[in-house]
């Protein structure tokens, strides 16, 4: 099959923040989701403002967070996780 992938505009722990998503054309959501320093296995990036740190939630929530709960979150450091344990466990959200 072929790999298809997505950018989506994650601004908060830098300005120009970028998530990837990546799937597989046989199966059509996400399956992968590259976050970098955006989000971590329950916590999230740092941003060098409040107004920084509040975009960051509020991209994070609505571009990954909304995911299928299946989709594995690949971040900058630390382990995998994925959208449904994010939701479940994240005290941040």
């Amino acid at each position: 099959g072929t790999i298809q992938i997505a950018a989506l505009c994650t601004p908060g722990h830098t300005p120009g923040g970028i998530t990837y998503t990546a799937s597989v054309s046989s199966h059509p959501a996400p399956q992968f989701c590259f976050v970098g320093d955006a989000l971590f296995a329950g916590s999230t990036g740092r941003s060098l403002s409040p107004q920084g740190y509040q975009e960051l939630r509020t991209s994070l929530q609505e571009k990954v967070l909304s995911l299928p709960p299946e989709t594995i979150i690949l971040p900058g450091h630390g382990p995998v996780t994925t959208v449904g344990e994010e939701n479940r466990c994240n005290p941040f959200f």
